[in-house]
């Protein structure tokens, strides 16, 4: 419902924009793609499956080095007697540098990830682009809008700037 209202006053304000330009950009042709179902298609779910087999690898790391942490942290729990004050220190220090190093990992995995999602989807992003680009050459149309009214294409010709600034 949200993607429709604001495609409706996407095509309100292009309409308006029409009417009152209508001596300037007589031959405006506005079109709208649903680009939700990119999400279907068998490149971009590739990109997905890959960035899951990477996740689990991550994931599987972060969780070896969890569990060596868990396991050193309850054998020291179940020692703590045994320790002098100088060592249990020590015992907490390494546990503690230990966390820190889980935490980096996690950060580190995050960026990775986010990062070989941009890297990945690049290309197939970049061929859906150009389709968008060469349908809206082929068939006409100036502006093309998505579901959620973000511009997808619009027709450079119809750049209104110096005009707009000529009446400043």
């Amino acid at each position: 419902m949200k993607a429709y209202t604001k495609i409706l006053f996407a095509l309100l304000f292009i309409s308006t924009l029409y009417s009152f330009n209508a001596s300037i950009v007589p031959d405006s042709k506005v079109g709208y793609i649903d680009t939700s179902m990119v999400r279907e298609l068998p490149k971009y779910k590739a990109v997905y499956e890959k960035l899951e087999e990477l996740k689990e690898i991550e994931q599987s790391n972060y969780r070896q080095k969890s569990e060596e942490w868990e396991r050193l942290r309850s054998q020291l729990e179940k020692t703590q007697g045994e320790f002098s004050a100088e060592e249990w220190k020590t015992k907490i220090d390494e546990l503690t540098v230990m966390q820190s190093e889980l935490i980096a990992m996690e950060e580190k995995s995050i960026k990775f990830l986010t990062n070989q999602e941009g890297i990945l989807l690049q290309p197939v992003l970049e061929e859906i682009n150009k389709k968008i680009e060469a349908i809206a050459i082929e068939k006409g149309y100036t502006l093309l809008l998505d579901e959620n009214g973000t511009v997808l294409h619009v027709d450079k010709n119809h750049n209104l700037t110096d005009t707009f600034k000529s009446r400043l």
